[in-house]
């Protein structure tokens, strides 16, 4: 096989030598390995499959960061069989609310669920990690999280970055949601 060259890029893949004048080529060599055409110009095939999957490991990566991302703002935990979003305003409307019992010197706060059940929730400021509703909640809300970035995502990212072909990193299903 030969390259045909025209403007330091590799313009001509054949079999046969091409004629320079002809052809209008700069410079032509003869190839032992094989190349494809990407874009306007010919590329060493390995090369071209090297970039592609990088490319699709980084879109891959892009993927599973979203959809971290979108689990825990679409996602929940239950508590006293209720579901309590784990969301960014869930957990900043929780936090202020406590905060605000304490200063009130209340010592519950009805607080209605994802699934449309009002909860009465304790606060207790003696033994909050046994007693406090919201501490139990926070820490199941910090549980979960913890386990989308520090278990789930972490799996994907090794599956992703362990993938060597195309069809590998796309048959990597990111469901951060399953058997929810």
């Amino acid at each position: 096989m030969f390259l045909g060259y025209q403007n330091n890029k590799i313009k001509f893949y054949t079999q046969e030598k091409l004629d320079e004048i002809l052809y209008n080529i700069d410079k032509t060599e003869e190839a032992d390995e094989e190349y494809v055409l990407f874009g306007d110009e010919y590329l060493l095939k390995s090369s071209v499959i090297n970039e592609l999957l990088a490319k699709a490991k980084e879109k891959k990566q892009k993927e599973a960061s979203i959809k971290a991302k979108s689990a825990i703002e679409e996602g929940f935990v239950v508590y006293k069989n209720a579901k309590i979003e784990t969301n960014t305003q869930t957990v900043s409307d929780l936090n202020t609310i406590r905060q605000m019992c304490v200063v009130l010197n209340e010592s519950s706060y009805n607080w209605l669920s994802k699934d449309d059940i009002l909860l009465n929730l304790i606060i207790d400021k003696e033994n909050p990690v046994e007693n406090d509703d919201f501490v139990k909640i926070g820490i199941l809300i910090t549980e979960f999280k913890n386990m989308i970035w520090t278990e789930k995502y972490t799996d994907y990212l090794d599956a992703i970055n362990n993938a060597t072909t195309l069809e590998e990193v796309e048959n990597i299903d990111i469901n951060y949601m399953e058997g929810e």
